[in-house]
C-alpha cells in the first residue's frame, strides 16, 4: 500500500516541496482505500478525512453540465 507520497508543486512562491503521508486504509469493493491524508508543506500540515467512498456510482447525467452564467461567458468570449 501507498504509504508516502513526495512531490513539488509549482505557487506564486516559486517550486515548494510537498509530502503526503496515506493512511487508515479501508476496503472498499475489495479495494484498500485510504481515508486519512496528512500533507506537509510549507506552513501548518493539513489532515484531510473522508468519511465514505462509493465506486461505480451512477450519476445523473446533467452533474458537470456548465451552470447558465458560465456558458454565457463562453458564448460572449468564444
Amino acid at each position: 500500500m501507498l504509504v508516502k507520497v513526495s512531490m513539488t508543486m509549482e505557487s506564486q512562491a516559486g517550486t515548494i516541496p510537498l509530502e503526503s503521508y496515506l493512511s487508515d486504509y479501508r476496503s472498499v469493493d475489495g479495494v484498500l482505500m485510504p481515508y486519512k491524508a496528512v500533507i506537509k508543506t510549507i506552513g501548518p500540515e493539513r489532515i484531510s478525512t473522508v468519511d465514505g467512498i462509493e465506486q461505480n456510482v451512477n450519476l445523473p447525467a446533467d452533474r458537470f453540465a456548465l451552470p447558465a452564467a458560465i456558458k454565457a461567458l463562453i458564448k460572449k468570449n468564444p
